[in-house]
C-alpha cells in the first residue's frame, strides 16, 4: 500500500475495518511518500532552492503532495494537468504513484517501508517473516523497469 500520509490512511482504515480485516491490513507492506527522511533524495536543485540542504532535519512533515510532485515530475506539463485536478482521488493516486517511482529509484528500501512514529516497523516480526516474499521489490531488474517507465513518461 502506497500513500501520501500513511499515518492518516492507517488511522482511517484501521477504524473502518472489522477485527479480521485489520489482521489483513496489518500484514500488508506499506510505504509513505510523505516521509521526511525521503526528502534528502529530492533532486539537488530542489534541496538548494527550498532548504539549502540544511533545514530537512527540522521538518516534522514532508512536502504537500502537489508541491512534491512538481519537484520530481519528469514532465512539467503533465504535472500542471494533474495539479489543476488536485484532490480528485484518481489525480492524487497518479501523483503518489509517480513520487513513489521516483523514490524507488533513488532511496533505499528501508526508508520506503512505512514506520510508526516510534520508528518501529508497523507489522510484527512474525508477520514480517510470513510475508518476506511480498516485500516491495528491489532487484536490479525492478529498478531498471522503474527507470524505463520514468524515462518513457519524460519523453511523452
Amino acid at each position: 500500500m502506497i500513500a501520501h500520509n500513511m499515518e492518516h490512511e492507517h488511522t482511517v482504515l484501521t477504524n473502518s475495518f472489522s477485527p479480521s480485516q485489520r489482521i489483513v491490513w496489518n500484514a500488508v507492506p506499506k510505504s509513505d511518500t510523505h516521509s521526511v527522511p525521503l526528502l534528502k533524495f529530492l533532486p539537488k536543485q530542489v534541496l538548494i532552492k527550498y532548504y539549502r540542504g540544511s533545514k530537512l532535519q527540522w521538518r516534522k512533515w514532508g512536502l504537500a503532495l502537489s508541491e512534491l510532485h512538481r519537484n520530481i515530475s519528469p514532465d512539467p506539463e503533465a504535472h500542471t494537468l494533474l495539479a489543476d485536478n488536485a484532490h480528485f482521488a484518481c489525480t492524487d493516486v497518479d501523483m503518489t504513484w509517480e513520487i513513489f517511482q521516483y523514490y524507488k529509484l533513488h532511496a533505499p528500501n528501508e526508508l520506503l517501508t512505512w514506520m510508526k512514529r516510534s520508528n518501529e516497523a508497523k507489522s510484527t516480526e512474525v508477520q514480517s517473516k510470513k510475508r518476506k516474499g511480498s516485500r516491495m521489490p528491489s532487484t536490479p531488474k525492478d529498478k531498471f523497469n522503474a527507470l524505463m517507465n520514468w524515462k518513457k513518461k519524460a519523453l511523452m
